[in-house]
């Protein structure tokens, strides 16, 4: 069973639990909504992130670790690919990167080409049709191949959008 740690808080409180809501400026849900914690162990989890940036090193001192239950339907996004299947508040398509291929050894780029590479391209996944389609949990297991799409992922993660599925350890 996957064990699930959520730092800022000694326990769970499903009274303190938000519904998820979408919103308009961000590829994460509105702040306070849902429920974040990575595995335990995650090198590339949410306290690795903290210690090597440097950022809310303190908070990592308030904890607590939960399972999901069996029957939880968690979303598990591995590739940036399978982010072109499911709902989104705003129209999105992956980089055509295909240009790369042609590029002959040792030439550079055009601007065009380096802006295209270069530029972020966020994809604002519909957290809310989400949850109304029965998915329970948003995972990230994959966090540096989403550096363009899902820009301030910074790290391996789960969003908890049912607080139903959380078995506390």
């Amino acid at each position: 069973m996957t064990v699930y740690i959520h730092y800022g808080a000694d326990a769970f409180d499903p009274e303190l639990f938000s519904p998820i809501r979408n919103s308009t400026w961000n590829t994460k849900p509105m702040e306070g909504t849902g429920l974040w914690a990575s595995r335990e162990n995650d090198p590339f989890g949410w306290s690795a992130w903290c210690r090597e940036n440097r950022y809310s090193v303190q908070s990592l001192k308030q904890f607590f670790r939960f399972a999901v239950s069996a029957d939880s339907d968690i979303l598990i996004l591995e590739d940036p690919e399978q982010l072109e299947t499911i709902p989104k508040t705003k129209p999105w398509k992956p980089k055509d990167l295909s240009w790369m291929e042609t590029v002959e050894p040792g030439k550079i780029p055009s601007e065009e080409q380096l802006m295209q590479l270069y530029s972020p391209n966020p994809c604002y996944i519909d957290f809310e049709e989400l949850v109304r389609n029965g998915i329970d949990a948003v995972e990230l297991t994959n966090c540096g191949a989403f550096r363009d799409s899902l820009d301030i992922w910074d790290c391996n993660c789960i969003l908890v959008m049912n607080p139903e599925i959380i078995v506390p350890e």
